[in-house]
């Protein structure tokens, strides 16, 4: 029999987190390269602590086990002339692939539309790969709807 789960803390992710967030972001992203993760580990660090960005981690406790981070959440904050106001995009949404479907998708979510209420944005939006389903899924359960397509085009090699 499993350990019991005993708490999901949610708080602002910083620097020591950055090996963590990783971890999950290479779940998130598994063609990425390890030279792709050095990127990611220099982005992080430029956004962890901008005032128009949000990193939050899930941290796991159970009986007898140290803590771990099992989830990670990204927002940034812009105002847009078509919205009308400032709007939450969230950026990346990743739960660890041990403990998925395990409501802490939903707490991570849950804190970051209060978070963005908080802030007095018009919206908080995402967008997903056609290829993940069940984020699509996800999101529509939690009331998300489908209002239009997103378009991307690559101008340069990614070396940050």
């Amino acid at each position: 029999m499993g350990k019991k789960l005993t708490n999901i803390g949610i708080r602002k992710s910083n620097y020591s987190n950055d090996k963590d967030v990783l971890r999950l972001i290479k779940q998130l992203e598994p063609r990425f390269t390890n030279d792709d993760i050095k990127i990611a580990e220099k982005i992080f660090k430029k956004i962890v602590d901008k005032e128009n960005y949000l990193n939050k981690v899930a941290i796991l406790s159970r009986e007898g086990d140290k803590k771990r981070v099992v989830g990670f959440i990204s927002l940034s904050f812009n105002f847009t002339i078509h919205d009308l106001g400032l709007v939450a995009t969230i950026n990346e949404l990743v739960i660890d692939e041990n403990y998925r479907n395990k409501r802490i998708g939903s707490i991570l979510l849950k804190n970051a539309i209060e978070e963005a209420k908080s802030r007095g944005c018009t919206e908080i939006e995402v967008s997903s790969s056609l290829e993940r389903k069940d984020a699509h899924l996800f999101y529509k359960k939690h009331n998300f709807e489908e209002v239009g397509k997103f378009f991307s085009k690559e101008l340069y090699k990614r070396t940050c």
